[in-house]
């Protein structure tokens, strides 16, 4: 599943491969929250893709790490 969060002036992040989503569509989150995780599901080893989109095109995540 896709948890995308908009952080204003064009800035998103994108979460991707997770197994178990905590928040509603739409929902306000806050620095720390938990979101999402995942899991194993059928002896398969689980991926994580981060994102990071300025003006929906994507940016180097080092420049903001």
């Amino acid at each position: 599943s896709r948890i995308l969060i908009s952080h204003g002036n064009g800035l998103e992040t994108v979460s991707e491969g997770c197994t178990d989503i905590y928040v509603e569509p739409l929902q306000k989150v806050w620095r720390g929250e938990l979101i999402g995780s995942i899991r194993p599901v059928e002896e398969r080893i689980p991926e994580l893709m981060f994102q990071i989109l300025k003006e929906q095109e994507p940016v180097d995540i080092g420049d903001y790490f």
